[in-house]
């Protein structure tokens, strides 16, 4: 089989290289989401975010299961072994995470537990609507306001009204007198 010089070989689309990109920025966005659930999580303490935030860190993207050694952790943080793993049983305890450990030789096996970012997430919906219904509350509340007052103003517009004509028509025309003879006339006589 001859190939031509100037040619450059086929080379077919590497769809699968696609597919992973796609499920790396899934695995991305899922575990920003996972993040953002476990800081508006009120019973999280700052520690423990701190640790999550690391322990995220090292997840796969395969299965999500994460296998840093404690020590690795307290040294990235500058703190000790001790408190990182008071950290992980506050996580664990609060269901963000779940903890095995196959064999002594080997680090701790973590999953994220994604119930609780479902069920973080719905709180947020169900507060941000709470806070809709709020806002729209006070604002027919103001609209209410707003158009009583209109409507008070209306009311009172036809007293306004003759007032303000009977204070326009004492023009000097009205009250009997020339215009020439107004002392602000324009028209002949002084300037």
């Amino acid at each position: 089989m001859k190939r031509d010089a100037g040619r450059a070989a086929y080379v077919a689309p590497d769809f699968g290289a696609l597919e992973r990109s796609e499920a790396k920025a899934n695995f991305t966005s899922r575990k920003l989401d996972v993040l953002s659930a476990v800081a508006q999580d009120p019973r999280v303490s700052s520690g423990e975010f701190r640790v999550f935030f690391l322990l995220v860190q090292y997840a796969r993207s395969s299965d999500g299961t994460m296998y840093p050694a404690q020590d690795r952790i307290a040294l990235q943080m500058g703190a000790k072994p001790r408190w990182v793993r008071a950290c992980i049983d506050g996580l664990v305890k609060k269901g963000w995470l779940s903890k095995s450990r196959p064999n002594r030789q080997r680090t701790n096996i973590y999953r994220v537990e994604m119930r609780n970012v479902n069920a973080i997430i719905d709180r947020i919906t169900s507060l941000l609507d709470q806070r809709a219904e709020t806002i729209n509350a006070k604002s027919d509340r103001h609209k209410n306001v707003s158009q009583e007052r209109s409507d008070r103003h209306n009311s009172a517009s036809p007293e306004r009204h003759d007032r303000a004509s009977k204070h326009l028509s004492r023009t000097p025309e009205y009250m009997g007198m020339d215009k020439r003879d107004s002392q602000y006339s324009t028209e002949g006589g002084e300037p």
